[in-house]
Formats: structure tokens, sequence, C-alpha cells
């Protein structure tokens, strides 16, 4: 079995740690992305009916 020194494990888990921060600022970004287009969208739409 392998044994890892707690200095090993401490670099293990910080590296997780910011990928998974990584990840979430990305998922983040990219619902920010997806809710900015949504409003775009539906604001066009709003000033169409409104002309129409």
């Amino acid at each position: 079995m392998l044994l890892l020194s707690a200095n090993q494990c401490s670099s293990r888990l910080e590296f997780a740690h910011s990928n998974v921060y990584s990840s979430i600022q990305n998922t983040e970004a990219s619902l920010s992305t997806i809710r900015n287009a949504d409003f775009a969208v539906e604001a066009a739409n709003l000033a169409k009916s409104q002309i129409l």
C-alpha cells in the first residue's frame, strides 16, 4: 500500500481544491453569459412586439 506524507496529502488536496474552485468560477461565468443572452433575446422580443 502506498503511504503519503502529510505534505503530499496537503499538496494533493490543494490541487483538487484549486481545480474545483476553477470549475465553479467557469460555471458561474457560463451561467452569466447564458442569462445575458436570454435577457437580450427577451428585450429584442419585447421591442419587436411593441413595434408590431
